[in-house]
């Protein structure tokens, strides 16, 4: 019951979009914002937590 009731509201936004729309890319991330960097920065870490965790093994 409470996942169903957790995914009615997603599900009802999701519905309201187009199945062409939702297939079009997403516009850039802008690193000139504070998401953007956000974004950047978690990106740069995991890579370089990766790249450090495949030379340990």
């Amino acid at each position: 019951m409470v996942t169903m009731v957790a995914s009615w509201l997603p599900t009802r936004r999701v519905v309201r979009v187009s199945p062409l729309a939702a297939l079009r890319p997403d516009a850039a991330v802008d690193v000139h914002t504070a998401t953007g960097l956000v974004r950047l920065a978690l990106a740069a870490i995991l890579l370089v937590t990766g790249v450090a965790l495949l030379g340990v093994t």
